[in-house]
This record gives C-alpha cells, sequence and structure tokens, in this order.
C-alpha cells in the first residue's frame, strides 16, 4: 500500500513539474501585407504577384508569429495543384524556414518567417492565373500545433503547343493574362487584359474575333456588352494586347472562376477555331459582424468572469478560424476562445473565460502596475479570423473594469448571536430526544419487569 502511494504522488508531482501538453491547434502565424521585400514589387496589401522570370515562378511569403515557436523553425509544404491543369512542373517542395530579421523597401527591419521559392514552370502550359497552397506547421514553445494554410495566385503566361519543323501555320498562343486587381472583389468592377501572340515566323493572323464569357454569369461586361471584339490582324512573330473592363456580381462566391475564350480567326484562306480558359480569383468583402462584448462594470480580485462572444456572417463567402482573446491589465486569459468556422447567413458563439488577479503586474505581466492592485483597467478583446484565401483579419473592442478587492465574509457579533441561538435550539432538540429515548427504555424494562411478577404469582397460586 506504501508503495502504490509513493507512486502516485511521485506521478502527481511530475504532472506539476513537467505539465499537460497542449493538442489544440492556434493560428500563431500572420500574414505581413504591408511589407515589401526582396523579390516583391509591391505587398500583399496593393496586390501581390508572384513573379514570372526564366521559365520559373518566384514567391515570396513573409509570416510573422505572434508568439515564439519551437527552435524559430516552421516547415513549408507546397502543393502546386499539377493534377488540376495547373502549369508547374511536378516536383515535390518542402522547406525548412527559421526566424530571421529582413529589412523591408522603406529601411525598416523585422523578425519574421520569409517563405521564399522558385517554381519551375511545364513546357507546355496555359495562360492563367493559377493557385499556390502552402500549407506551414510548427509547434509554439508552450506545446501548442500550428497548422495554417496560405493560399497565393500566380499569373502566369502560355507557350504553344509542339508543332513539327515543317509547319508553316501560325500558332496563335495567351501570352499574358492580367486582372487589376489581382483578386477581384465581387461586387467591383475590374480590368482585364489578355495579349494573343503569333508564334509563326511567315503567315500572319487575321479577323480574328474573340468572345468572352463566364459560364457562372457571376463575371459580366457591363452595360449589357456582349464581351465580343475584333483583332484585323496579327502579323507573323507579333503581339496584340485585348483590354475590356468586366464586373463581378455581389453574390459571386470567393473561389476561382473560369473565363472562357472562345477564338476564331483565319490563316490565308483557312478558318481556324480554338478556345482558351483563363482563372480569376474572386472574393467577397469581409462582413463578420459581431456583438460588443463587454466585461462586468465591477469584479472582484479571485474570482473568474466569463464575456460571451458571438458573431453573425453576413457575407456570402465562408470564414473560417474565428477565434477571440483578451488584453486586459490584471485579468489573465487561460485560452482563447475558439467559434470556429462560420458558412453565410450563420452565426456562432463562445465563451472567453478570465482569472482576475488584480494589477499588481502590468499588462506585459513582467512589470508592477503604478496604480496599485486594484481599481479602473482597461483593455480590448482581439477577434481573428480568415477568408477563403487565407487572408487574416483583426477586429479589437475596446473594454474596461474596476478591480475591486477580494470578497472576504466578515463574523459579526449579530452573526456570533445568530449562531449561538441556532446552537441552543439544537443543544435542546437533542436533549429532548435523549429524554424520550430514555423514557422509552424504562418503560419497556417496566413493562417486561411487570410480565415476569405476574407469571411469578400464577405459579405460586397453583402450587398452593
Amino acid at each position: 500500500m506504501k508503495k502504490v502511494i509513493r507512486f502516485t504522488v511521485c506521478l502527481t508531482l511530475c504532472f506539476l513539474v513537467t505539465g499537460v501538453p497542449a493538442f489544440a491547434t492556434e493560428n500563431a502565424l500572420q500574414l505581413d501585407d504591408t511589407g515589401i521585400y526582396q523579390g516583391m514589387t509591391r505587398s500583399y496589401s496593393q496586390g501581390y504577384t508572384p513573379l514570372e522570370k526564366n521559365g520559373s515562378v518566384i514567391l515570396t511569403l513573409p509570416l510573422v508569429a505572434s508568439q515564439p515557436l519551437r527552435g524559430n523553425e516552421l516547415v513549408a509544404t507546397f502543393d502546386l495543384g499539377v493534377s488540376n491543369g495547373s502549369p508547374f512542373q511536378a516536383v515535390n517542395l518542402i522547406k525548412t524556414i527559421s526566424l530571421g530579421t529582413y529589412e523591408a523597401t522603406n529601411g525598416k527591419s523585422k523578425a519574421l518567417y520569409l517563405i521564399t521559392a522558385t517554381i519551375p514552370l511545364a513546357a507546355q502550359r496555359n495562360a492563367g492565373a493559377y493557385p499556390i497552397v502552402i500549407e506551414v506547421t510548427a509547434e509554439t514553445t508552450s506545446g501548442v500545433d500550428v497548422d495554417q494554410t496560405f493560399s497565393i495566385y500566380a499569373s502566369v503566361s502560355g507557350t504553344p503547343q509542339k508543332k513539327s519543323a515543317s509547319s508553316v501555320m501560325p500558332q496563335l498562343v495567351v501570352t499574358s493574362a492580367v486582372t487589376d486587381p489581382s483578386t477581384v472583389l465581387a461586387g467591383a468592377p475590374f480590368h482585364f487584359s489578355v495579349t494573343f501572340s503569333n508564334m509563326g515566323s511567315s503567315q500572319a493572323i487575321t479577323n480574328m474575333k474573340v468572345s468572352i464569357s463566364d459560364d457562372s454569369a457571376e463575371l459580366f461586361f457591363p452595360n449589357g456588352s456582349s464581351g465580343s471584339y475584333y483583332i484585323p490582324k496579327i502579323g507573323a512573330g507579333s503581339s496584340v494586347t485585348l483590354t475590356a473592363d468586366m464586373e463581378s456580381a455581389a453574390t459571386a462566391k470567393p473561389v476561382p472562376h473560369q473565363l472562357k475564350l472562345l477564338l476564331n480567326y483565319q490563316v490565308g484562306s483557312t478558318t481556324i477555331t480554338g478556345e482558351e480558359d483563363l482563372l480569376v480569383a474572386v472574393n467577397q468583402s469581409e462582413k463578420l459582424d459581431f456583438d460588443a462584448p463587454n466585461l462586468p462594470t465591477q469584479v472582484h480580485a479571485g474570482e473568474e468572469v466569463s464575456v460571451s462572444i458571438n458573431a453573425m456572417n453576413l457575407g456570402t463567402g465562408s470564414v473560417s478560424n474565428v477565434m477571440a482573446s483578451a488584453e486586459v491589465p490584471g485579468l489573465r486569459q487561460d485560452r482563447t476562445a475558439f467559434l470556429g468556422n462560420i458558412d453565410s447567413g450563420s452565426s456562432a458563439n463562445a465563451d472567453l473565460y478570465l482569472f482576475v488577479e488584480g494589477k499588481t503586474m502590468g499588462s506585459d505581466n513582467t512589470t508592477a502596475s503604478a496604480d496599485g492592485d486594484y481599481g479602473d483597467t482597461t483593455g480590448k478583446i482581439v477577434i481573428t479570423y480568415e477568408d477563403a484565401y487565407g487572408k487574416t483579419y483583426t477586429k479589437d473592442f475596446k473594454v474596461s473594469t474596476t478591480i475591486l478587492p477580494p470578497v472576504i465574509e466578515k463574523v459579526t457579533s449579530s452573526n456570533n448571536k445568530q449562531r449561538n441561538a441556532v446552537t441552543r435550539y439544537w443543544l435542546i432538540a437533542v436533549l429532548i430526544l435523549a429524554l424520550v429515548i430514555i423514557g422509552l427504555i424504562v418503560l419497556f424494562y417496566w413493562r417486561k419487569r411487570r410480565a415476569q411478577v405476574g407469571d411469578n404469582e400464577s405459579i405460586s397460586g397453583r402450587d398452593k
């Protein structure tokens, strides 16, 4: 028995010393959408797109960690979608990225994880905007697993189909297709341009007709335009760029849309038809609404309070990884409140639990607070979430409360009198119960004795 007790005590101490590992997944990485780093011509907030150069796509993804990662490292795994008509060569691309300090073009330096990659393009490919999906995995120093996905669209030029050496027929290819902005916002206009190149060396392309359409009808031409264009001639070895202004429906789904280009042109007396499919990235505007969270007007040190987080998705696209955290001096949060994914037209809620510690420690939990343990404190509730393309949004809500001393019950003279009166009542009740029991015992023995005396008298009478 003593060995079992010793083992239990040792096991308990081990858990207290080492702690219980955390297995929850947490979004500890955020996109630095304002910085322009080496290999970038503009920031993500300005519509960054990867650079195509020398038969490859050069990609840069700057990530900032909200909390330290174990070993100051993360692993980036690239999904190039080669089984879905991707223009990229089939390569296994997995990179380990270490934390570093990088200088942006504005001269400011920042500690971040800078993911860079040079992705080779396939020799034969169609022009368009194609997604590159990057899965990032890591572990925080507190033992929390991190698993996040980032999607980036790359505009890729096309290449001509293979032809025999003796062929003199022109080869018409789409060598560039660009939208401005690179990700189209639902309900907003956008500019579209496509470049056609005659890869032939001897004959011109004439009487070219181009019809542009979207099967979903969520991308369309304004003012009832048919989307049909005419190009008189493309000389041998020359190119022509077609530009158009288009719009997206307010209800357009936040997914890549496929624009279909129907081509009809002549080479001499021969009529040739063709078709090209181009991808256009479409996203919904952020429409996640919240009930403003509030703290109780007053809280007492040593107690736990909860804050209700209610979210409603008023947009047409889904949002994911909705979570809330608190940054309030004097209140400690053990973990974030996770609301999960919220579909269009749906809502979700969760409670955020905070323990009132008092303001002895400042908001950074390392420096003493100047205004003492108790009193007014102001902070914020921070809510983060992601859209369909992995872009992170943040909303802050200012909250305040007054921290009061712990509630300690004071014993007064009236309380003592009440307790003494109760005690007396109990003593009287116990005494009465004891007297009743003693009376019953005496009555029982008296009756028993009387019965014995009666029996003895009956026996004596018979003897006579």
